[in-house]
């Protein structure tokens, strides 16, 4: 204000210039407002992309995201670890192998941070078993099942379910694969992602294959 009244002198100060630093002042706000505003939707943007499958932007934003506030880093790991699934199940492999790791990297260090994290070890259970260490992944998905089971959180309990399905098949245990798909598909009567059910579609698939295979080979 003393600048203000220096530049503009006494006269003029006080019949406009005061107006002034309020004048400022407003502005700012609204420049404050909208940034905030952008930073709200941007969760919103990320997640409908994740619905419509545009994984590219969305693990984009959510990477962004991550940078600023790390709780949202499981969720970034998530759509990783979906993105590099459909990847693999379209037949590229390499770049979903990459996709995996990365959601596996975030998910092992959450792990060591907390031990006790069992929707971390889900979704490394899931990356891993897909990535083809089938004994580490089994034995995740067995440890992290029934307390999300029992904790109601449903998505994470299928992943649970589809990492102990993807394991067992690479072991060659198809009918203990197939009960364990069977029972991530029951768990979709309590809502799961859009992006889930083409997942789990795929994997039953291919069990059922593997089975029909064997038993044409007998």
């Amino acid at each position: 204000l003393a600048v203000l009244a220096a530049a503009t002198g006494e006269d003029e100060f006080l019949a406009w210039g005061w107006r002034i630093p309020f004048l400022l002042s407003i502005l700012l706000l609204a420049v404050g407002l909208f940034v905030r505003a952008g930073v709200a939707e941007t969760p919103v943007f990320a997640e409908a992309a994740t619905t419509a499958e545009m994984y590219e932007t969305a693990a984009s934003t959510y990477e962004q995201l991550t940078a600023v506030s790390p709780a949202f880093q499981q969720v970034y790991a998530t759509t990783l670890l979906y993105w590099g699934l459909r990847l693999s199940h379209v037949g590229r492999h390499d770049e979903g192998a990459t996709r995996l790791r990365r959601s596996a990297a975030i998910n092992r260090r959450r792990i060591e941070q907390r031990p006790d994290d069992v929707v971390a070890a889900a979704a490394l259970a899931l990356a891993l078993a897909k990535l083809g260490d089938l004994v580490a992944a089994e034995e995740l998905a067995r440890a992290a099942v029934l307390p999300l089971r029992a904790a109601e959180n449903y998505q994470f309990a299928r992943m649970a379910h589809l990492a102990l399905g993807v394991s067992l098949r690479g072991q060659d245990r198809l009918g203990e694969a197939r009960t364990e798909f069977l029972a991530a598909r029951e768990l979709c009567a309590f809502g799961p992602r859009p992006d889930e059910q083409p997942i789990l579609r795929f994997e039953i698939a291919l069990t059922a294959l593997e089975i029909n295979q064997d038993q044409a080979a007998r």
